[in-house]
């Protein structure tokens, strides 16, 4: 059965004893032998790259990924680090203690085989193994091969050796036996003799073992507290480079927002510049001014806002473009009423104007010219639309009708006085004017609406002049007066009374603030309409009659007004 004993707490003799044996210096020398230490510290090597592993596989993990929740990582990692760090130094420091202390025996470490003992020599610990008990000693390639009932040792041996080694494993029981000291002292080099050298060392040999070979768990500890942190923190702060570079080099919106979601060293320059800037350029790609102000709503006080104006003023410049294509005033108006921050006010009046000088231009064209005053009054006409707008106003003023009361008086003394139905100033009352000012004033507003450009101007009939108020807006101010010409004429039959009129207009055309307004006076006299009454018809068709002198005055009123202001009507 083998026996374990610690080579230090043998008696200095003894070990002196297993030295020189094992050295071959004196009796026993070993009849085989295989030298080595043990393979457990190569093995400890094995922890140590565990734990590179582990420590590599903790690093990398996500490193610099903008995809990786792993990017940066947590405390938990820490721990990872931890064990990691604290196997490579474990492995590393044992390996050395098993070195260091196989380096330090007084002995090569090895295994033996004496003729009384195979001894496992590769510790401190020596384990030995009677020969005798050996149920098997065999030659193998290079050596020999000693069987054990609980295990077996392969030693460098020539035939020959093995040839000793199976005659020791008889002989050596046989010794053991006869207990012979003289006999045993050439056998076994751990027997004790009954005397050895009064000149010799007495003290034992001892073995000091420095503080990293006997605590290397703590040593392992400390490297990995020390360093799990540190590592921890510096992979992340390169992860975090990383991911930053990564990050500028996608130049995306998804890219800053991942960066955003998982690192931190340069939060503050991605979330207020690279982030928005990003975002600018989507908004931008869209063209169209609602993505930017969209954009701008949702970043107020942006340190990029200088870009976002650039940008902006580019976008609505190229829907100003898009509303000009149209060539209309409705169109750009329109663009206006749409952004009123548009900021681009220089280039959107230029193009109004655009439009204004056109139209202007049309009119003059086409403008008859016989009154030399029209067209400086519609290019000032068409300066006010372009500031204030173009609503223009058509008003009537009505002057009092004197003299028909005294056809009313004169008609009265005519044989063929038909009674009140027979006052001319019957059918100049309100009521009657106030319908013809209706249908001539819609006449006007049409004309004028066609002949000056239609989109510009806005013309409307307005109420009737009453005072003279300053006007507010363009007005064609049409002042007229049914007066009696003292002409009379008779009907018999039908029998009537009536009279002749002139029919005296007055017209302004004035602007707000111009000292210098259109001015124009026409008369037109008509004489009494007998040709509208029929013989034998009954009497009473005094409105008709002078309905029809009326509708005439104005026909020829706006035939010769509209003559000065378009051009004839093929």
């Amino acid at each position: 059965m083998a026996q374990d004993t610690d080579f230090y707490k043998l008696p200095r003799v003894v070990q002196d004893r297993f030295v020189s044996a094992t050295g071959s210096v004196f009796s026993p020398v070993p009849i085989a032998v295989r030298y080595g230490g043990p393979k457990t510290g190569v093995a400890w090597l094995g922890a140590t790259l565990a734990g590179v592993i582990v420590v590599l596989a903790t690093f990398l993990v996500g490193f610099g990924s903008l995809e990786s929740g792993l990017a940066i990582h947590g405390a938990a990692a820490i721990l990872a680090y931890l064990v990691g760090f604290f196997a490579m130094a474990m492995g590393v420091l044992v390996y050395l203690a098993y070195a260091f202390r196989e380096k330090k025996l007084p002995f090569r470490a090895g295994v033996y085989v004496f003729p009384a003992c195979l001894i496992d020599a590769r510790t401190k610990s020596l384990r030995v193994f009677p020969l005798g008990e050996a149920t098997n000693i065999a030659a193998i390639p290079g050596g020999a091969r000693v069987v054990f009932p609980r295990g077996s040792f392969d030693v460098d041996a020539d035939p020959a050796a093995t040839e000793r080694l199976n005659a020791a494993r008889i002989e050596a029981p046989q010794a053991l036996e006869r207990g012979d000291p003289n006999e045993l002292v050439t056998l076994d080099p751990l027997y004790n003799p009954r005397f050895s050298s009064p000149v010799g060392p007495r003290d034992p040999y001892t073995l000091a073992l420095p503080i990293w070979a006997k605590l290397p768990y703590v040593i392992a500890g400390v490297f990995g507290l020390v360093l799990a942190p540190t590592i921890w923190a510096l992979r992340n702060f390169v992860s975090d480079g990383k991911m930053y570079k990564a990050a500028v080099a996608a130049d995306s919106v998804a890219s800053y927002n991942a960066y955003l979601a998982r690192a931190s060293r340069y939060k503050d320059e991605i979330a207020t510049v690279a982030l928005p800037r990003a975002e600018l350029k989507v908004a931008e790609a869209k063209g169209t001014p609602e993505a930017l102000i969209e954009y701008q709503a949702s970043h107020p006080g942006s340190k990029i806002q200088g870009e976002v104006d650039v940008a902006m003023r580019a976008a609505m410049l190229a829907t100003l473009e898009k509303a000009k294509a149209d060539g209309t005033l409705a169109s750009l108006q329109a663009f206006a009423k749409k952004y009123p921050n548009h900021k681009v006010e220089p280039e959107l009046k230029a193009a109004i104007h655009a439009v204004f000088t056109r139209e202007l231009e049309a009119y003059k064209a086409k403008a008859p010219g016989k009154d030399k005053a029209i067209v400086p009054f519609v290019e000032r006409l068409f300066a006010w639309a372009e500031k204030k707008g173009g609503k223009v106003e058509v008003r009537f003023r009505r002057k009092p009708v004197k003299s028909l009361f005294r056809a009313d008086e004169f008609l009265q003394k005519t044989p063929t006085y038909n009674g009140e139905i027979s006052h001319p100033s019957k059918y100049f009352d309100a009521k009657h004017q106030s319908a013809r000012e209706a249908q001539v004033g819609a006449q006007i507003v049409e004309k004028f609406d066609k002949g000056i450009s239609a989109e510009l101007f806005d013309y409307q009939l307005g109420a009737e002049v009453v005072d003279d108020a300053p006007v507010t807006v363009p007005t064609l101010r049409i002042t007229y007066l049914p007066e009696w010409s003292t002409h009379t004429y008779v009907s018999k039959n039908p029998r009537g009374s009536f009279v002749g009129i002139i029919f005296q207009y007055e017209v302004e055309f004035l602007i707000p603030g111009d000292a210098a307004p259109f001015k124009w006076k026409n008369d037109i006299f008509k004489g009494a309409a007998l040709g509208v009454l029929k013989e034998n018809e009954p009497i009473g068709q005094e409105e008709k009659v002078y309905e029809a002198m009326a509708q005439e005055a104005y026909k020829t009123f706006l035939t010769r007004f509209f003559a000065l202001w378009f051009p004839a009507e093929k």
